[in-house]
């Protein structure tokens, strides 16, 4: 139970990231439904190379 605390808040500081660097909706969704912290890491990435 505690990865699934981790993840959670990794999710929750992601999110707020992907708010901050003002990030579509549609990355917050993705971050929301990741299965790793690995998956949100590349998420973040993608978004930030899209924004490019």
């Amino acid at each position: 139970m505690k990865a699934k605390t981790i993840l959670d808040a990794e999710k929750k500081d992601a999110i707020d990231i992907a708010t901050e660097l003002c990030y579509s909706e549609e990355v917050k969704r993705k971050i929301a439904q990741a299965k790793s912290v690995y998956e949100i890491g590349r998420i973040l990435k993608q978004a930030r190379l899209d924004q490019e």
